[in-house]
């Protein structure tokens, strides 16, 4: 009786042993940090195997930033299509092509003494501006 016990005793322990290195390979496998051994009730603290990577977590956090409103534009606000020749600045009015900043302060002298302008051939009274210029950028400005 006595070496039938210890038989079992025997096979069960190998039985243990083999139970603990295949949850021990496979925690390595799965990067998990704890085993449990079979009928013990104490956590034994596995290592992490070295070069491992930690699988990436999904965050739970909530976004620190508003969401948009339903109506809000999707894209960045963009300068208007066409630069107002009544209101621009000089800055405003020499980004139009052949006006440099010395014509666009005679655009807003000229507007300053005379009035508004009301259609694109009305700027060819400024000196400096032809047929040729108001070509140019009849299709960039408004009024």
């Amino acid at each position: 009786m006595k070496s039938e016990t210890s038989a079992w005793l025997g096979i069960a322990g190998v039985g243990a042993c083999l139970w603990l290195c295949v949850l021990a390979k496979h925690n390595a496998l799965s990067q998990q940090t704890h085993i449990i051994p079979p009928d013990s009730s104490t956590v034994v603290a596995a290592e992490k195997v070295p070069g491992s990577v930690e699988e990436p977590r999904l965050d739970t956090t909530l976004s620190e930033t508003e969401p948009a409103p339903p109506n809000a534009p999707k894209t960045p606000v963009e300068k208007p299509k066409c630069i107002n020749v009544n209101t621009g600045d000089e800055e405003r009015l020499a980004e139009l092509p052949g006006i440099g900043p010395v014509i666009a302060g005679r655009i807003i002298t000229y507007r300053t003494d005379n009035g508004n302008f009301s259609k694109p051939d009305d700027l060819r009274a400024v000196k400096g501006i032809g047929p040729a210029k108001v070509n140019k950028v009849k299709d960039l400005i408004c009024f």
